[in-house]
């Protein structure tokens, strides 16, 4: 009889964010996957892992194994922190930086492997550099040329970046905060929950940082009305505008609906397609005004 085959390695992968806790859990609620998020660097920073999902949605499903690096980087989006996902498994340990919403650099050491060369490493040590503010890349760049005491070399890259330590049960299981002092799960949400919350996340930091501002009483405001348009549109502005509705509305329900899509474009799209149909709103209101 055949031999069975072994079962995959696994894999236990943790992000430390450069940003509190709350930024974390605020930039994370359109992920789609339950995080759990701990405080790190006295607050400063942030551990992020995937939680334990019993009934996962479809976009949990569709990120596959890399879900910390997929949640990475929808939340890195629009922001100006970065995010750093340590992978280990038995023999391999590796890293991948993302920031506003893409990966900007990953490596990987493992003993089997060749060490990468000169041009591949010094490529990546400076992206780091760059996104943490070192000014000289060199003790990076040495670090990632070796290919020895994997883990050794994966921990002191946290120390050069500044970053804080891993925790002592990371890569021993797979949720390596749940010890961890004032750490807590943001649960999945559907896609219109998320939305909805982000909104009223940014609305409320909106109302925080503006001064207020006395509003007219009811009664002063004026009844808004459409105003007739000075002449009538021609036929081309209705085509080209009911193509462009016909392909934003599709577009944006895509970009909502695909996990691929980062927070930034499904806006974008979105922001499109409710601005094409206020200009058809309101000439339709202004030709039946003018019959």
């Amino acid at each position: 009889p055949s031999a069975l085959p072994l079962p995959p390695p696994a894999t236990f992968s943790l992000a430390v964010v450069a940003a509190p806790p709350h930024k974390v859990a605020e930039a994370a609620l359109l992920c789609g996957v339950p995080l759990r998020i701990a405080p790190a660097a006295d607050g400063a920073m942030s551990y992020v892992e995937l939680a334990a999902n019993a009934t996962p949605g479809r976009r949990a499903r569709l990120l596959g194994e890399e879900g910390l690096t997929a949640a990475a980087d929808t939340f890195t989006t629009g922001e100006r922190w970065p995010a750093l996902v340590l992978h280990r498994t038995a023999d391999r340990h590796g890293c991948t930086l993302l920031r506003k919403g893409r990966k900007v650099a990953a490596h990987a050491w493992d003993e089997a492997a060749p060490v990468p060369d000169q041009a591949t490493a010094a490529a990546t040590a400076a992206a780091l550099a760059k996104a943490y503010g070192l000014a000289d890349p060199r003790p990076l760049t040495a670090l990632l040329r070796g290919a020895n005491a994997p883990a050794d070399r994966q921990r002191t890259l946290l120390g050069l970046l500044g970053l804080p330590p891993l925790p002592e049960s990371f890569g021993s299981r797979p949720e390596a905060l749940t010890g961890l002092p004032d750490a807590h799960v943001l649960v999945s949400r559907g896609l219109l929950a998320g939305i909805r919350e982000s909104l009223a996340s940014a609305t409320s930091s909106a109302a925080g940082s503006a001064p207020a501002r006395e509003r007219p009483p009811r009664a002063a405001l004026p009844r808004t009305r459409f105003p007739r348009a000075a002449f009538p549109r021609p036929r081309r502005w209705w085509l080209l505008h009911v193509l462009g509705l016909c392909l934003a509305v599709p577009a944006a329900a895509y970009a909502w609906w695909s996990p691929d899509i980062g927070p930034f474009r499904e806006v974008n799209s979105t922001v499109a397609a409710l601005w094409l149909t206020a200009r058809v709103t309101r000439a339709w209101c202004q030709r039946r005004g003018r019959g």
